[in-house]
């Protein structure tokens, strides 16, 4: 017996199929994105930036004055670029210039009081310092599944302060060796993962995985 679904529909209508679209990178693109060039030029082919970045309200002085530092000039020009969001459907990054209620600083202090509380009944499992001790752990992204992803605050100058992952369920790892644009770029690729930054699930292709979906002000990120 054949059912018609359509049937049951308050407004039942024939359903007629979406046209085609267009894919959003030629052959040609697609093998540029996934196999050559570096950096920001890279990242941008890979993952086109939304035409309106979202930010939030604030400024970037001002998020420093709140901090007491300033942030490293990578994430500036990065976030200036694409804003808040999440990249390829797993890894959000704050809003880094929201004012008021979830703002950025409640966001660090929230994942740093946490790992605090972890350090004081596991030390041996929980080894980094947090923010803003010295070298501490200052988180600026997570995961879906609760990996935080963020510097550790080494020395006087951010611009050389190491990436570092903080992962919900492995032990920790050591810095990243590659900055946070090369980090994403090879990430999106399929060519980079640890504990943490999870790598690509199997079957899907690296251009599939690739993209960033931009917040808005109801984003709680």
């Amino acid at each position: 017996m054949s059912l018609d679904v359509a049937a049951f529909l308050p407004t039942a209508q024939t359903w007629t199929p979406p046209e085609p679209t267009t894919p959003r990178l030629t052959d040609a693109e697609r093998r540029i994105a996934l196999e050559a060039g570096t950096g920001l030029d890279a990242l941008r082919l890979l993952s086109p930036p939304p035409g309106n970045p979202y930010l939030g309200g604030g400024t970037w002085a001002g998020l420093f004055d709140e901090l007491g530092t300033t942030l490293p000039r990578e994430y500036v020009t990065l976030m200036n670029l694409y804003g808040a969001g999440c990249w390829s459907g797993w890894l959000r990054f704050f809003t880094p210039l929201r004012t008021g209620e979830r703002r950025y600083l409640q966001h660090v202090e929230s994942t740093t009081d946490g790992y605090r509380q972890l350090k004081g009944n596991h030390p041996q499992w929980y080894p980094l310092a947090t923010w803003p001790e010295p070298g501490g752990f200052l988180p600026f992204a997570n995961s879906i599944d609760g990996d935080q992803l963020g510097w550790l605050t080494e020395g006087g100058d951010p611009d050389n302060w190491p990436l570092i992952v903080w992962p919900r369920h492995a032990d920790q790892g050591p810095p990243l060796e590659q900055g946070l644009i090369d980090t994403l770029l090879t990430w999106q690729r399929g060519t980079f993962s640890t504990e943490g930054l999870a790598a690509l699930d199997e079957g899907r292709r690296p251009i599939e995985f690739a993209g960033f979906r931009l917040w808005d002000d109801s984003a709680h990120w």
